[in-house]
């Protein structure tokens, strides 16, 4: 928490002296100061599928949900400017690469269309392009069924941007072009490569609607695939299917498609928010389809928003049945062979069901605005996590929970932005 502070101090005292001296900066800042409480002894709360520890019963912690972040902006010309941020995570390593968020150039062609080029936001899902900019919507946190399972913020690349005033509302469309890279572990860095994204949004004074699509292919799986090939080698003659998944497991890269579409309504005090979204691409025992989703409501009263949402991720439980599909009958065998099946099992299950989400979560809360700049957020999570579906937690113990498990998760945040 010490570094966290020193890095505000710093960075507010740099960057508004720049300000000062020059007129053609604009700066910024934001951040949030969270804690987070959960209900479980099984399973902990991590909130996205790169962060390596957790939150379990009875601890509060302060670094999940807390982050600062300070963007500037320098007018070149006319046509070209120069735009920065850099964003601090309490729950991530604070090399200079991860806190360097956001930072591109960026050339108007004429009224209707710019390119970017450098590291610009990632623009998978609905809100991804403001994730961390907490003060920008009414929840303690987004939802983590859809937005917890890609950890990246930005892309290395370049994108074309289309704006047009349409006689229903301010159309945007857009492509992207480059490549993104997060940590899945302590030592493995997944590669997005070839990443390609389109998306297109219409909108309107209470209403918006988008669609994106994205593409890419998926490096740096060499580890976790080793790992269960030599698991599944070990059963050579003894399961019939270990040449066919160790096969399948040969290659280190996975082609993968986003698809997301959403948007918002507001009638009178009324907002109801809502996206469904879709992981899919090639036939993969690691990678399979993954169907996700929110809606929520929210109720505007004088300074405060109360809401109600629901989110969901659903994808096919992998299950080895080893034991079932034995080249002889289990009679065959001799006993520490047996006795050994069962452990085998779990183990290619817990990997083969690492990115298979099985979740569903019911959420209520109220955000408080003290002032233009200043929110105060409460929000209570109930989550049913169905067992080989706890992709999004930490175990307590390797062989995970062997009936649903619903936790609670408490959350108390201070969100703001200059």
């Amino acid at each position: 928490m010490r570094s966290f502070v020193s890095c505000i101090v710093c960075l507010i005292a740099l960057l508004q002296s720049v300000v000062a001296s020059e007129k053609k900066y604009t700066f910024g800042f934001f951040g949030n100061l969270g804690v987070v409480t959960s209900s479980s002894e099984k399973l902990g709360y991590r909130g996205e599928i790169d962060a390596f520890d957790a939150v379990f019963d009875g601890e509060f912690d302060f670094s999940k949900q807390s982050k600062f972040g300070a963007q500037l902006e320098y007018q070149l010309s006319d046509d070209l400017d120069f735009f920065v941020q850099g964003l601090y995570r309490g729950d991530n390593n604070d090399t200079f690469d991860e806190i360097l968020n956001i930072a591109f150039l960026r050339y108007k062609i004429n009224n209707q269309f710019s390119i970017r080029i450098g590291r610009t936001p990632f623009d998978l899902f609905l809100l991804t392009e403001y994730r961390d900019v907490d003060f920008a919507y009414s929840w303690a946190k987004l939802p983590q069924e859809v937005y917890g399972m890609l950890p990246p913020r930005h892309i290395d690349g370049a994108d074309f941007i289309y704006r047009d005033m349409l006689p229903i509302g301010d159309f945007r469309a857009k492509l992207t072009f480059g490549k993104v890279e997060y940590p899945l572990n302590d030592s493995s860095v997944i590669e997005m490569r070839r990443f390609i994204n389109a998306s297109a949004e219409l909108s309107d004074f209470n209403w918006s609607v988008g669609i994106r699509y994205s593409n890419t292919s998926l490096e740096g799986l060499e580890e976790p695939l080793e790992a269960l090939r030599q698991g599944i080698d070990s059963l050579n003659g003894i399961w019939t299917m270990a040449n066919t998944f160790s096969d399948s497991l040969s290659t280190n890269k996975i082609g993968a498609e986003y698809l997301s579409v959403g948007g918002r309504y507001d009638w009178g005090a009324i907002t109801v928010y809502g996206e469904l979204a879709r992981i899919f691409g090639e036939d993969s025992p690691i990678f399979r389809g993954i169907n996700n989703g929110y809606i929520s409501l929210l109720y505007q009263q004088s300074a405060f928003q109360h809401f109600l949402g629901f989110a969901f991720a659903n994808s096919p439980t992998f299950n080895a049945s080893i034991q079932e599909n034995l080249t002889a009958p289990v009679e065959a065998w001799p006993p520490e062979v047996v006795a050994l099946l069962p452990l085998v099992e779990a183990s290619l299950n817990n990997g083969l069901n690492s990115f298979a989400p099985n979740q569903q979560t019911y959420s209520i809360g109220t955000r408080y605005n003290f002032n233009e700049n200043i929110a105060f957020k409460i929000q209570l999570d109930a989550s049913r996590v169905e067992p080989e579906g706890d992709t999004l937690w930490v175990r307590s113990e390797p062989q995970g929970i062997s009936e649903p498990e619903w936790v609670q998760t408490l959350f108390l945040n201070m969100s703001f932005a200059y």
